[in-house]
């Protein structure tokens, strides 16, 4: 496995996107993967444990417990680094990254369109 980097503090999405609003239950960085916990409240996603997973989205901002945030669904998100173009991406055992292996408990999160760029398809 090995993880792929947010090389800004502003991962966000390019052009044609879908997106879903959701409360988060905890902080969350721009560009980390976030699931939605029984509660209906947003959570950082970890790939260790099925309890922590599935992806539903990754934060457009960053914010703290108790705040909305988008979280692009669907589109292209720019910002990070360490990828193959064309491979898949997965989501990580360290919470709320990227990988380009599967976790503990396997999501495919979409595929690199280039290096820099993440084509998300959760």
């Amino acid at each position: 496995m090995a993880a792929i980097a947010r090389t800004e503090a502003d991962a966000r999405p390019v052009n044609d996107y879908d997106s879903i609003e959701v409360t988060m239950d905890e902080a969350v960085q721009a560009g980390e993967l976030v699931y939605i916990k029984s509660n209906g409240k947003g959570a950082v996603a970890n790939a260790s444990a099925a309890g922590t997973m599935k992806a539903r989205g990754v934060a457009t901002m960053s914010t703290i417990a108790g705040r909305a945030v988008a979280l692009t669904t669907r589109g292209k998100i720019t910002g990070y680094a360490g990828m193959t173009p064309g491979a898949d991406v997965f989501v990580s055992n360290t919470a709320g990254e990227f990988d380009t292996a599967a976790g503990t408990v396997p999501q495919t999160a979409g595929y690199a369109i280039s290096a820099t760029d993440i084509y998300v398809e959760l």
